[in-house]
């Protein structure tokens, strides 16, 4: 049906509108293959559901590395970022970060 295709279209749009992209930042140098390398793996014709996670010491080209998010960011259904979950969760609790996370993915499956 031509009307289910259009809302679907709309609201794709609206969820791609909607989603924060994340500052690449300039400062990347020797990270580029790192990142090439992640998204070689990920799978996107997968109908699973995934959750990456990157933990490490600081300073290491963690929060860089998932930046590389933002192009790959139209082919998933729905995504989130939360950065600095130690320290926010802290601050604001986990149910806190839970909330960002079911928002941030609703915004883009509705």
């Amino acid at each position: 049906n031509q009307r289910k295709l259009i809302e679907k279209i709309t609201a794709w749009i609206q969820g791609t509108l909607q989603t924060k992209l994340l500052d690449e930042g300039e400062n990347n140098v020797g990270l580029e293959r790192r990142v090439e390398e992640v998204v070689k793996r990920l799978n996107f014709h997968s109908e699973d559901v995934w959750i990456i996670g990157i933990r490490g010491i600081g300073g290491i080209g963690k929060t860089t590395l998932a930046k590389a998010y933002n192009r790959s960011l139209h082919l998933f259904k729905a995504c989130s970022f939360i950065e600095n979950v130690r320290e926010e969760s802290k601050s604001e609790g986990l149910v806190q970060l839970q909330k960002q996370l079911i928002e941030d993915i609703s915004k883009r499956i509705t």
